[in-house]
């Protein structure tokens, strides 16, 4: 799942894009609307403080703040080094600025087009990046697949929490960090095809790269989304020897 930023200075610009993205994503898992400023150095400091990785950007050249949509740009990809950016403008006036700054823009989306052409535009931009960031994914290690449905999803691995049982034969809970999914297969199937899963028992595996602390006295998994898993006393053994 990759997170959608928007910075737009002016607010009925800024709830315009909001209302499209929005609209977009409903029925779309590859995206989630993640955070939305008319203030550059608060959308950065986001950016930074959560180390975001393969964001897609729309961001305002004109911000009317000492930092410009292209200082912004530079500056969350040097955080984002695989960030997809998206220049929302009412003009062309800053193409030479950024060949000069060497910025790679995805595109360019006019804010005075018409509401219609605006929402093509924007649209058209981010089905774009979704593309570029799932090509970036190039080993299938990097990438978790299930079928939901009719559906086939492919989300970066950083984004899977733990797979638990359901209690009902081949029926499986995957927890993500925006959501969860109930899928079919085994938890033995997915172990042997993932190496990033930790089989803590028989029910739940755990991305092991997701972990963020491990609480012994208390027995608890604290996860990078800061929800946590028990576990048993027997089991302390065998986390301590895997986790170090």
């Amino acid at each position: 799942m990759f997170p959608i930023f928007i910075c737009e200075d002016s607010k009925e610009q800024l709830d315009r894009l909001i209302t499209i993205v929005k609209y977009y994503i409903m029925d779309r898992d590859n995206y989630y609307l993640e955070k939305v400023s008319t203030n550059p150095e608060k959308l950065l400091s986001y950016v930074e403080d959560k180390s975001i990785k393969k964001g897609i950007y729309l961001l305002d050249v004109n911000l009317n703040h000492h930092l410009t949509g292209i200082d912004l740009a530079e500056k969350i990809r040097k955080q984002d080094p695989h960030a997809k950016i998206i220049f929302i403008t009412g003009h062309d006036e800053s193409m030479p600025e950024m060949l000069k700054r060497n910025i790679e823009v995805l595109g360019f989306v006019q804010k005075n087009d018409e509401l219609d052409i605006l929402r093509k535009n924007v649209l058209q931009a981010i089905s774009a990046a979704n593309e570029r960031l799932i090509s970036t994914l190039t080993e299938d290690k990097d990438i978790f697949t299930f079928s939901f449905g009719a559906k086939t999803f492919r989300f970066d691995f950083k984004d899977v929490l733990s797979v638990e049982t359901t209690g009902k034969s081949h029926q499986l809970i995957i927890y993500l960090t925006n959501g969860q999914y109930e899928i079919r297969g085994t938890l033995s199937e997915l172990e042997k095809k993932y190496a990033q899963f930790f089989r803590l028992n028989r029910s739940v595996l755990i991305n092991h790269h997701n972990v963020v602390r491990i609480n012994y006295s208390q027995r608890i998994i604290i996860m990078r989304d800061g929800t946590t898993i028990f576990f048993t006393k027997h089991q302390t053994k065998k986390l301590k020897k895997y986790f170090g």
